[in-house]
């Protein structure tokens, strides 16, 4: 027998006999452990499940052209505006076209007891987090 053909065969035969064992020689062990780890997972689930926060106030309106106004209240007090308006480039080579200016703002209150308030434009120069007027 040629040695490379030699070397191929006994590589099979050695990755044969180190796979792991069939789903039917470990099912008895899986059906022992399942009662623990279904446990586990269920404690895990209920861990990682918020509650959920009813909205008390929504407004949506939206044009053909992809402008839109957003106003949404929940009931733990987080508020969120959100506006696009389109915006005729100014100058440069697509100085006929139009792109979408946002502007919003968001507030919450931290877990340390704080309140939040952020406002925000999204333009031309980018995202930029502005002072409320």
């Amino acid at each position: 027998m040629n040695a490379p053909v030699l070397v191929v065969v006994l590589a099979l035969a050695a990755l044969a006999a180190a796979r792991p064992q069939s789903q039917f020689q470990q099912q008895p062990q899986q059906f022992q452990q399942q009662p623990q780890q279904f446990q586990q997972a269920r404690q895990v689930e209920q861990f990682q499940r918020p509650t959920p926060v009813p909205i008390i106030s929504r407004q949506e309106t939206r044009d053909d052209h992809g402008q839109f106004a957003l106003a949404i209240v929940s009931a733990d007090g987080i508020a969120r505006t959100d506006s696009g308006a389109l915006v005729k480039i100014k100058d440069g080579e697509n100085k006929d076209d139009y792109y979408l200016r946002r502007e919003g703002s968001y507030k919450y209150t931290s877990p340390e007891g704080t309140p939040v308030e952020v406002h925000y434009i999204a333009d031309e120069n980018g995202f930029q987090i502005v002072n409320p007027q």
